[in-house]
């Protein structure tokens, strides 16, 4: 994995993604709620679960970042295929997740690592319910070979606009590749309205459904997600990294 320090932070800082030839936007005034959440984590790596919670440290060459999670809306699910992808490559890389997943509305929380008065986005998920993690697994898209967890190789999405969105497959059908071909097209403006220290968001509808969109860690990326299980056997999480933290096992 790549090792970021605090001089990459700081250079990367300035630099947010696809076509970033125009200011900043201007950082928005809403509240952010900060997740409430108790400590349940059950299993390693225990970053995928901590990293929402308030309060949670984690260094990266003795710099340390603190992290707590936010809710950023709900997206519905009438399929139960979920995609995760690059909105700019949606028609070539809009392919759903092998794994079936619960059908109905749920919440997109992001888990968001501060440091220096920057912040980044570490993690996001889809929370399918509050039960804790017993199991996790690598999600994996069409003849994508699932590895182990915690491992050094990974299978993902590659992301190269500094975004990734999760929606349902349904709404992959009515998604225009105009709504996200550069940063001035509506997908972008819609994450502009909700602007933040250097990430941003937005929940975008497409007909009756929602698109949820948000910044990716430092940039652009291969970022894997990965598939929570509950005692009973059941999905209660999926959760992707963007690649902020370390805790993977390196080969020997």
């Amino acid at each position: 994995m790549i090792k970021y320090i605090l001089p990459v932070i700081l250079a990367l800082a300035s630099c947010n993604g696809l076509l970033t030839d125009t200011k900043d936007p201007v950082v928005s005034n809403e509240p952010i709620d900060t997740l409430n959440i108790a400590s349940k984590v059950r299993i390693e790596p225990a970053l995928l679960e901590k990293a929402f919670i308030a309060g949670t440290s984690q260094f990266v060459n003795k710099n340390e970042f603190h992290l707590y999670g936010t809710e950023i809306g709900t997206i519905n699910i009438p399929s139960g295929r979920l995609i995760a992808c690059d909105p700019l490559h949606v028609d070539e890389y809009g392919i759903p997740f092998t794994q079936q997943f619960p059908k109905g509305e749920f919440p997109v929380q992001l888990a968001i690592a501060s440091i220096g008065g920057e912040e980044k986005v570490a993690f996001a998920r889809v929370l399918f319910s509050d039960a804790p993690v017993t199991r996790w697994q690598m999600a994996t898209t069409g003849d994508q070979q699932s590895l182990p967890v915690g491992g050094e190789e990974i299978v993902g999405f590659s992301v190269d606009g500094s975004t990734a969105i999760y929606m349902d497959e349904v709404v992959k059908k009515s998604f225009d590749p105009k709504l996200a071909e550069n940063y001035s097209s509506p997908l972008f403006v819609a994450m502009d309205k909700h602007y933040r220290r250097r990430w941003r968001f937005a929940m975008f509808p497409i007909g009756e459904h929602k698109v949820a969109a948000f910044s990716t860690g430092m940039g652009d990326g291969y970022f894997a997600s990965y598939t929570g299980f509950d005692s009973a056997g059941q999905v209660c999480r999926l959760t992707t990294d963007f690649n902020i933290f370390e805790w993977r096992q390196k080969e020997q």
